[in-house]
């Protein structure tokens, strides 16, 4: 295995997970971009329908509003979770090398099959390292500190990786086309 000090591997692992995690914040943002499209078809489609029971199209309009909505809110915490990757990998160190090993023989026993081609013999320590080190700064510090209590984008990421928050909306949402539509109806 390559030496985990060696500045050169170091700063080679910090350019590869850099341009990683700014492919994965573009792939998002290309997401959020459909996601945008979507909503003005569906604004414009909602006249198209005019045979249908004004009620339904109310209905209809409200929930899928509301799950684009969610989305929406989903793909800006996804881009702000890689954006905060890509900016912790500058600034966190390596982690010890005894945490990397536990965290190859942690994903080696969730992946039986992985132990016969033996492909985490190759994956060098320290883009794991630094990988890890910049998912930990990022999910143990920036998204908990109380200095980003008040970072509205932060909230929106933590807010929108909690299953409650998914739940919650979504029944919100339906519960509001099921009045709307019974008003349109009434």
């Amino acid at each position: 295995m390559p030496n985990t000090n060696d500045p050169k591997l170091v700063e080679d692992a910090r350019n590869a997970l850099l341009a990683h995690y700014s492919s994965k914040s573009s792939n998002e943002a290309q997401i959020l971009l459909g996601l945008a499209v979507a909503l003005f078809a569906l604004i414009q489609a909602y006249s198209v329908f005019s045979f249908l029971p004004v009620f339904l199209r109310n209905a209809s309009l409200t929930w899928g509003l509301g799950i684009i909505a969610y989305l929406i809110i989903r793909q800006t915490g996804r881009i702000v979770y890689w954006g905060e990757l890509a900016d912790a990998i500058s600034l966190v160190g390596m982690i010890k090398k005894d945490i990397i090993d536990q965290a190859l023989r942690d994903i080696k026993d969730k992946m039986p099959e992985v132990e016969e081609l033996k492909a985490f013999e190759l994956v060098p320590n320290y883009l794991v390292g630094l990988s890890d080190a910049s998912s930990r700064y990022v999910d143990y510090y920036r998204m908990t500190s109380k200095e980003n209590r008040l970072n509205v984008l932060i909230q929106i990421c933590r807010i929108s990786n909690d299953q409650r928050f998914a739940r919650a909306f979504l029944v919100i949402v339906g519960v509001l086309g099921v009045q709307i539509g019974l008003f349109s109806y009434f």
